[in-house]
């Protein structure tokens, strides 16, 4: 058998900051500890070993100015047996945030390990969340003060429409750049494996990729989640947007109808008002950001009536027919309505694709449904925002 590395849990007295935990990290690395944890407030120490010897380990900590108390093992990372037919100690089926902490911590405590995914490595943050909305935002905010600051003496942008397409390649190269950087380079740093493929238990022991068998001694799911659609009649027979395919337009739409005013839905519906489209958002809560204090909602929308938005309140199926009816009045392009209601867990990052590019959307974003700590708050109708209401 392969010596089993374990973890250990040593009391250490002495610590009392921040600075003290790195000191201590630092003793128990210099003699061969690793996933090293300090921590001054419980004044111990845990990490992995196959072995300890507590002089040296004393020692160390000693060094570095403190003293070590009960040294414990309180944990087995199980390998693993020689000769066995299992590849790997843990594979892991998604290659999102999770998945790749998870791939570092395994495989800094010695596991073999290989990552497993079928589409674009690096997950919903970098590839379809935090990173290109944020750059879209950025960039239409730019757009919207260029032709609306107040500042004397600072000329406006004149005409024109601001070049989509431009903005959504810069920010696939921005997105590219940091997919690389915060992911692809890991995974030679430290020393796993990705797979591409789609994976499928074929027993309760073995995954096929691609129709190749792959043993593990261990799998760990984290697939992430794709938008969910609510139910609102009629949506299945039209086409719609979502949080993931919004991102890709490479025009704004004359008209947008978002469903849902939580923070997804205000942060793209705010992106493409700044770039010209007439957006209205659609909510069955009574005012925006319904789980954030009163007075930031009032704020937001504010802020949002200012870029000149508008807010309907109403049940989400009725909100989806007046959504339609607006729709079809509008014929200047081509329409598409959308929606993106939260997200399903454990589908990974599907939705429409390029071929929505161009198109006219109804969009929304209500929130993501593996947590769901929240679905079932109630909002007091005494905080409707005043100005909120069909324009």
């Amino acid at each position: 058998m392969t010596t089993p590395t374990a973890r250990w849990t040593a009391a250490v007295s002495g610590m009392t900051c921040d600075a003290c935990e790195r000191h201590v990290t630092n003793a128990v690395e210099a003699i061969g500890g690793r996933d090293v944890s300090a921590s001054w407030s419980e004044g111990t120490a845990t990490f992995n070993a196959a072995g300890i010897d507590e002089a040296a380990l004393g020692a160390a900590v000693r060094d570095a100015g403190y003293e070590l108390g009960e040294v414990r093992r309180t944990g087995d990372l199980q390998p693993v047996a020689d000769g066995d037919d299992v590849e790997w100690d843990l594979a892991i089926i998604g290659s999102g945030s999770a998945a790749f902490a998870a791939a570092i911590k395994a495989t800094e405590a010695g596991a073999r390990v290989v990552v497993i995914e079928k589409g674009t490595p690096g997950g919903t943050c970098v590839n379809v969340g935090c990173v290109p909305s944020k750059a879209l935002l950025v960039a239409a905010e730019a757009h919207h003060r260029g032709r609306s600051h107040n500042f004397s003496g600072v000329a406006h942008i004149a005409g024109g429409q601001p070049d989509l397409a431009a903005i959504v390649a810069q920010k696939d190269e921005l997105v590219g750049a940091l997919r690389q950087a915060k992911y692809l380079d890991l995974i030679d740093a430290y020393g796993f494996t990705l797979r591409h493929g789609t994976a499928r238990f074929i027993d309760a022991d073995t995954i096929s990729v691609d129709d190749e068998p792959l043993r593990a001694a261990n799998y760990l799911i984290a697939t992430g989640a794709r938008p969910a659609l609510p139910p609102i009649e009629g949506l299945d027979a039209v086409d719609y947007l979502t949080s993931t395919s919004a991102l890709e337009l490479t025009e704004a739409p004359a008209r947008l109808a978002v469903v849902g005013a939580n923070a997804i839905g205000l942060e793209l519906g705010q992106a493409f008002a700044h770039l010209g489209a007439d957006v209205t958002f659609l909510d069955i809560a009574e005012r925006v950001a319904p789980f954030e204090e009163p007075e930031i909602s009032g704020a937001l929308t504010d802020v949002l009536v200012g870029d000149g938005a508008a807010r309907r309140h109403r049940r989400a199926d009725q909100a989806g027919q007046s959504g339609r009816r607006r729709h079809r009045h509008d014929r200047r392009r081509p329409g598409r309505p959308g929606h993106d209601a939260d997200r399903r867990p454990g589908a990974g990052r599907h939705g429409p694709g390029p071929e929505h590019r161009g198109a006219q959307p109804r969009l929304g974003r209500r929130g993501r449904r593996p947590a769901r700590l929240r679905g079932g708050r109630r909002v007091p109708a005494n905080h409707q925002h005043p100005s909120l209401g069909s324009r």
